[in-house]
């Protein structure tokens, strides 16, 4: 709005607020509370309340515009923040795969400091431990994931192949028995927990699941 608008508008403000006046030259009583009142011309209770209203218009288009800023700023540092975590995650399970593992220790470890709520870091960084021999820290990290995603099958194959790793059968077996709950035609769940209970020499169970593994091949 240039000057001279703005000028114009206060013009034209006292021009109807004098007009009014002159034509309600009355006073009026505006209780606020029950013993409470003023007194003053209608004119002037009339222009109090439009400029009350202005103000209270811009006090409401102010807070708008401040949270949507602010909204907005936000979802630019949660993305920044998840693109810096993406590429420290990706050159972390990089060296992973180049045989690196030191390296991908302290490149996922800062990737999980800096957002514990990623599965996929949580599962990088348990094949990390699980190649320093570190089974039982890499089930910790595996039982976090599957906490924070309960239904990734990827988590519970890990947890069923490092429990079988360190002969804790019977905790491979539940974990095999989470993807079916999940699955029920999941052919390699199916043949993992037929052949603990061939292990463990429990035949009729492993026929049942063996059956099963037939029906859904066919």
């Amino acid at each position: 709005m240039t000057f001279m608008a703005f000028l114009l508008l206060i013009i034209l403000f006292l021009v109807s607020f004098l007009s009014f006046w002159g034509l309600n030259p009355q006073d009026i009583t505006v209780f606020y509370f029950p013993a409470k009142s003023v007194t003053y011309p209608a004119a002037f209770i009339v222009a109090a309340a439009v400029m009350l209203g202005l103000v209270l218009g811009y006090l409401a288009h102010l807070y708008s515009t401040v949270s949507h800023m602010l909204k907005h700023w936000q979802r630019d540092r949660a993305e920044k923040k998840a693109r810096e975590v993406a590429a420290i995650y990706r050159e972390g399970v990089g060296r992973l795969l180049s045989g690196d593992i030191k390296k991908a220790h302290s490149l996922l470890q800062k990737a999980l400091d800096r957002d514990p709520a990623r599965v996929e870091t949580h599962i990088a960084m348990a094949s990390v431990r699980q190649q320093e021999g570190e089974p039982q820290e890499s089930l910790r990290l595996l039982r976090k994931a599957r906490t924070l995603e309960p239904k990734s099958l990827e988590v519970l194959f890990k947890l069923a192949a490092i429990h079988e790793e360190v002969g804790e059968d019977d905790e491979a077996a539940l974990a095999y028995q989470g993807i079916l709950s999940l699955e029920g035609d999941n052919r390699k769940a199916l043949r993992g927990l037929r052949d603990l209970h061939v292990r463990h020499g429990r035949w009729k169970e492993a026929l049942e699941l063996q059956k099963r593994c037939l029906l859904y091949t066919s």
